[in-house]
């Protein structure tokens, strides 16, 4: 998300195609309709992802961090702060 983004909601993606919101609905549009049980258990798996993403600050961050992806770890873990 932009850093001059001052709310955000769930009825679109904020310049970009997909994103958590569009996943989550499409994940439980699945389940809801599909008779295909291997694609039910796929979106139960992705839905349990995606509702935990939500809750993770990285994940719902700026666009010019990517997620914590740029943010680099100097610790134990050298790796991006979103790896850690």
């Amino acid at each position: 998300m932009p850093r001059s983004l001052q709310s955000i909601n769930t009825t679109g993606c904020h310049g970009v195609p997909k994103c958590l919101f569009t996943a989550i609905t499409v994940d439980r549009e699945v389940l809801r309709t599909s008779t295909d049980d291997q694609a039910k258990l796929a979106s139960l798996k992705y839905l349990g992802h995606w509702v935990g993403d939500i809750h993770q600050p990285l994940h719902v961050s700026f666009a010019d961090d990517r997620g914590g992806n740029f943010i680099r770890e100097s610790g134990p873990c050298v790796n991006s702060q979103h790896t850690v």
